[in-house]
């Protein structure tokens, strides 16, 4: 048998994305600024969480944005939950150049966030960028590659895993099994999380 026989074992296995269930709460809060509030319902979600019998949540890097490491990292403990991933979205298809420039700084500071919420794991997401239409898929990847290796060098330093997820956005042409392989081959340490979706 490779699974757990029993729902505990099982859960213990288990990490959920929960920042999507704030969407409703996000809208609100872009009118009434009311950031106690917002607190109160994150920090209500933790609780559900814990309560479903979950290890910890996949984190976007919003909730850090958002709300402050400290009280991310305080509100988890004291849910008993923790960083299980860490997900960073930056444009990483732009040039090499204008990546430096505007967005490496920013993703290392994700990577040192996510060691200091005991993430294991730092997920990169590539975001389309203004403009990406002009660029053919494989200048894109020769970007995503130019662009992945200098962060996951860095973060290789900090967690156990940098991942990226495969199909973040059709015009990013990082869909297909051999699109993939080509960045991965390409980037030393970086690793797949696949989404079946």
């Amino acid at each position: 048998q490779i699974l757990p026989q029993n729902k505990e074992e099982i859960m213990n296995e288990i990490s959920i994305m929960m920042f999507p269930a704030l969407t409703k709460d996000l809208y609100a809060f872009g009118k009434d600024r009311d950031l106690e509030k917002l607190k109160r319902t994150y920090d209500g979600l933790l609780s559900d969480v814990k309560a479903a019998g979950y290890v910890g949540t996949d984190m976007f890097a919003y909730e850090t944005m958002i709300f402050g490491e400290d009280f991310v990292k305080e509100r988890l403990a004291a849910n008993g939950l923790i960083a299980a991933s860490y997900i960073y979205f930056d444009k990483f298809a732009i040039s090499s150049a204008d990546f430096e420039k505007e967005c490496l700084q920013n993703a290392k500071r994700a990577a040192e966030t996510a060691k200091k919420l005991g993430a294991k794991v730092l997920m990169l997401v590539p975001s389309a960028h203004e403009g990406i239409e002009e660029l053919s898929p494989s200048e894109i990847r020769k970007n995503l590659i130019a662009n992945f290796t200098p962060v996951t060098a860095y973060a290789k330093t900090l967690v156990e895993h940098v991942v990226v997820e495969d199909t973040p956005d059709l015009r990013l042409c990082f869909c297909k099994a051999s699109e993939v392989k080509e960045v991965l081959d390409n980037v030393s340490g970086l690793e797949l999380v696949y989404d079946s979706g």
